[in-house]
């Protein structure tokens, strides 16, 4: 990628960004919206990992009746889950505003996620593998809140800003190991939980941002 890039032509941002009258020491660490963008990054794909590598272990937590070598069934549901919801995303933000489906989204992942620890068996599993569905139309919509009304050039640097935030894959699920080791693997539930409060909360945040005509 570095060979490709170095032949393109590239266009110059810092001038496109004089043209329209920005300053050139711009930067996006000044956008809150974009910062906390980064850290509902972090959350999503950290809780995302976490319960992708949980579901068999928990299954055998809730000592589901089905052979071991069946077991990964629930782990295809939990990322068919999120195909199908990214397939079909684009049709749903035709009539959902994104701040409208961040927060319908971290709710009610979060929701599930009480139902799994208030209930046991075959369905408490199944609902852990359909907080996948749920998780399909996150990170699109949270970059697309996160560089909403940027210049080129701060646009540039806040995506590798809130790209570098999936770093959460490694750091949330450690701390869910570490949690289920020490309290139990339905503790690694609450982890999850707690990270779905933060991207609905950036929904929030997103949805006061556009009702101020913060943005536009």
């Amino acid at each position: 990628m570095a060979l490709v890039n170095s032949v393109l032509p590239m266009p110059d941002l810092i001038a496109e960004d004089r043209l329209d009258g920005v300053s050139a020491n711009d930067s996006a660490w000044r956008y809150p919206h974009t910062i906390f963008g980064a850290v509902a990054v972090f959350f999503y794909v950290g809780t995302e990992v976490l319960l992708g590598s949980f579901i068999i272990n928990y299954a055998l937590f809730e000592q589901v009746k089905l052979p071991y070598s069946e077991l990964s069934l629930f782990v295809s549901l939990y990322w068919g889950g999120m195909l199908i919801g990214r397939v079909s995303g684009p049709f749903v933000m035709k009539y959902v505003r994104s701040d409208y489906l961040l927060i319908i989204s971290g709710l009610g992942a979060c929701f599930l996620l009480v139902v799994v620890m208030t209930n046991h068996g075959l369905m408490a599993v199944l609902m852990v593998a359909l907080v996948g569905l749920f998780n399909s139309t996150m990170f699109p919509v949270i970059y697309g809140l996160a560089m909403k009304g940027l210049s080129p050039m701060v646009a540039t640097q806040a995506s590798g800003i809130v790209t570098t935030a999936i770093v959460g894959g490694a750091v949330i699920p450690l701390a869910g190991g570490i949690a289920a080791d020490l309290w139990g693997i339905k503790s690694a539930l609450s982890c999850s939980a707690f990270c779905y409060l933060v991207i609905s909360t950036y929904g929030f945040f997103s949805l006061r941002r556009r009702t101020l005509g913060e943005g536009e």
